[in-house]
């Protein structure tokens, strides 16, 4: 067990530590009062517990782990803030909290391993999340509620999730995943918020639902029964959905939901090869808005569903299967 105290401007601390079970009753921590601090806390080993905590402006922490079951968490209250953490093991577990007070703050987590599990939480303005797993069965939550947020999360492996909520103006939000049974949910409220999904592998689920005017979602999906839904509420909004598009799209679900004015929907499904027992579907209500469903285009399109619903005035629709390849039912 070791712990670092400090209180007071321009301070430095560095904790080290090698070998097996360092701080996993009590933990190994350094604590920081005031302005201008640097903390670096450094576990090699199994079973390990680390913590840093950082009151004040200018506060920059940074923790590494390595080997196996080790837990760690970053605490910052001020502005201008930047947290690192590293972790590199299996079963890993990594926080990082920068709480109301902590302004154009920025957060990092990387882990390498199985079972891994991140969580960032922002509550403040000009925040910025990243998280980035490589293993099986990882976990990232990041939930920023304030102005100018940025959040990014790639994961690679099988069984992982990604959930990114933002409740704010000017947010935007990145997930990209590559493995099997993926799911990525983003959720944005406010104006002018961006996501993007990208998935690579089968069994994904991505859903993205965003309020307010000018919003912008993309998600792109590659293999089989893969499962797209975009919501979007108010006008000028623009949703993009794209599976299959290097090669064959079977069995995937597309949605999107838009309720406003001059909004603008586009699915396509099997671009680039075949596209087998597809559903597109697009649901829209109000005046001035756009549906447009492409399936099997360049290639053999069978058994697709489209299905375009429009409530109002002066709206456009249009539905294209197996253009310049095959088209059956």
């Amino acid at each position: 067990f070791a712990n670092v105290q400090q209180t007071g401007d321009g301070n430095e601390a560095i904790l080290r530590q090698e070998g097996m079970d360092n701080g996993r009753d009590l933990g190994s921590e350094i604590l920081q009062s005031g302005d201008d601090n640097t903390a670096s806390l450094i576990e090699i080993g199994d079973d390990n517990n680390a913590a840093i905590d950082q009151t004040g402006d200018l506060n920059s922490a940074s923790l590494s782990q390595t080997q196996d079951n080790n837990t760690a968490a970053i605490e910052q209250a001020g502005d201008e803030n930047t947290a690192t953490l590293d972790q590199d093991g299996d079963a890993n577990t990594a926080a990082i909290t920068q709480s109301v007070d902590s302004n154009r703050s920025a957060a990092d987590i990387d882990q390498t391993g199985n079972g891994n599990t991140a969580t960032i939480t922002q509550t403040a303005d000009d925040n910025s999340a990243f998280v980035d797993q490589d293993g099986t069965n990882n976990r990232a939550v990041v939930a920023q509620e304030a102005d100018d947020n940025t959040a990014a999360i790639s994961q690679s492996g099988d069984d992982n999730e990604a959930d990114v909520k933002q409740t704010a103006t000017d947010n935007a939000a990145t997930v990209t995943q590559t493995g099997d049974d993926n799911e990525a949910d983003v959720e944005q409220t406010e104006s002018d918020n961006a996501a993007s999904v990208s998935q690579t592998g089968n069994e994904n689920s991505a859903n993205v639902e965003q309020t307010e005017t000018s919003n912008t979602a993309d998600i792109t999906q590659n293999g089989a029964e893969n499962r797209a839904r975009i919501t979007q509420i108010d006008t000028g909004n623009e949703a993009l959905v794209r599976q299959g598009t290097s090669g064959n799209a079977d069995e995937n679900t597309a949605t999107v939901r838009q309720s406003g004015a001059d909004n603008r929907a586009l699915i396509e499904q099997g671009m680039g090869g075949t596209a087998k027992k597809n559903e597109a579907r697009i649901l829209q209500s109000d005046d001035d808005n756009s549906a447009t469903i492409r399936q099997g285009i360049g290639g053999t399109a069978r058994r697709n569903e489209a299905t375009a619903n429009q409530s109002g005035q002066d709206n456009g629709t249009t539905i294209t299967q197996g253009l310049l390849g095959d088209a059956k039912d």
